[in-house]
């Protein structure tokens, strides 16, 4: 039946728009599920939200495998204020390497099967109100030997983790942005190794507390087994900051200097261990606040204008075999001890301990006299057992 059949009152004009709204009609509808079916790739210069638009849309080489995963590499990618490079929703292995990239963020991988992603070698310039790589929900990933520099108090993160465990940060240099390494939500067992963080608000921040639960503020998360070893955090705010339920770290061999608030600063925490670390010429080396089973051993407290160690309000806590050399210069107090200590002794159980019971030795200080033991400031903790030389 046709169309003059079905209308037969109408004229061949009539019978023509109609057509044409038809057509019309459908090519709306048309095109609006193609945007909706393809909007996500115009939030970045190259996005991928599927395994086959490594090869279909972007043509990649390599097979997805882990022995011949997908290669993005050598590309110059410069916009403002969309991704530069965003994976998603993907299983098959790639690896981002030798890029130059800014963007908003520059890279950012979410939603991918655990240990497929490798971002290596890349350059990349971290935008004002943005951050340089970002992991959501990518378990695994390894980020390695990237160089982020952003502009001082403009920048916001250069690496921010979030709900992605297992992941490798190693020999990145980070530098002139608000936190340098972020590490947040739940994401447990993550290795931090020989990176360099210069010149920023916090070089590594591992922050327990889940912000999304943004806008009725923060509720408690927990992360645990953080690995902090042989970072260089220089002359930022904080060196290392650990916030929130943040459980079973280890600090070791990481150089926090010339810090302007503090070296390291522990609050919240829980069986953290502080090992052979260097501290010079900060304001306050460690803070530790509302920490339980901190251990504070070999390392090296030397030129800090107030105490090297600040505790308050801590508890089951030791402290040994620690060298301390010239703190406090400020002389904040009468006693003018290096260290503070104002966490009430209620049980022993519970008190700090500025020495090891166990083989009775305690920590050098450069000021102690000789005789008796070294009093520390803040309350009646002492160390019974100084160190006649250095450890």
């Amino acid at each position: 039946m046709s169309l003059r059949d079905k209308f037969p009152k109408m004229s061949t004009k009539g019978i023509v728009i109609l057509i044409a709204v038809i057509i019309a009609g459908g090519a709306f509808i048309g095109i609006f599920a193609w945007i909706r079916a393809n909007r996500e790739y115009n939030y970045g210069y190259i996005v991928i939200t599927k395994d086959k638009d490594f090869t279909k849309r972007y043509n990649f080489p390599g097979a997805g495998t882990e022995e011949d995963p997908y290669r993005i590499e050598n590309l110059t990618i410069e916009v403002q204020s969309v991704y530069g490079i965003l994976i998603s929703d993907t299983s098959s292995h790639f690896i981002i390497h030798n890029c130059t990239v800014s963007g908003n963020a520059g890279i950012y991988i979410r939603n991918i099967k655990a240990n497929t992603a490798i971002i290596t070698q890349n350059t990349i310039t971290v935008l004002p109100e943005s951050y340089g790589i970002g992991l959501e929900s990518a378990p695994g990933t390894v980020i390695s030997q990237n160089n982020l520099i952003g502009e001082a108090n403009k920048s916001m993160i250069g690496i921010n983790v979030f709900s992605s465990k297992n992941c490798l940060i190693e020999l990145n240099t980070l530098t002139s942005l608000s936190h340098a390494i972020e590490v947040w939500g739940v994401s447990d067992n993550i290795n931090v190794y020989d990176n360099i963080c210069l010149n920023s608000s916090i070089g590594i921040f591992i922050d327990a507390r889940d912000w999304y639960s943004y806008p009725g503020g923060f509720h408690q998360g927990s992360i645990e087994n953080i690995q902090l070893m042989n970072n260089t955090c220089l002359n930022n705010n904080f060196g290392i900051f650990l916030l929130g339920a943040v459980s079973l770290a280890n600090l070791e061999i990481n150089d926090c200097s010339y810090n302007k608030i503090a070296g390291i600063e522990i609050g919240g925490c829980s069986e953290i261990y502080v090992k052979a670390n260097f501290f010079y010429n900060n304001t306050q080396a460690l803070i530790l606040y509302d920490a339980l089973k901190i251990t504070v051993s070999q390392n090296l407290f030397r030129n800090g204008a107030s105490y090297a160690i600040n505790a308050t309000f801590t508890s089951d806590s030791v402290i040994y075999h620690n060298n301390f050399y010239n703190n406090n210069l400020n002389g904040q107090t009468s006693n003018q001890s290096q260290a503070y200590d104002d966490s009430l002794v209620a049980s022993n159980d519970a008190r700090n301990y500025w020495y090891n019971a166990i083989i009775s030795e305690g920590n050098y200080w450069d000021d102690w006299g000789g005789v008796g033991t070294y009093p520390i400031d803040g309350g009646d903790h002492v160390d019974q057992f100084p160190l006649g030389t250095p450890h």
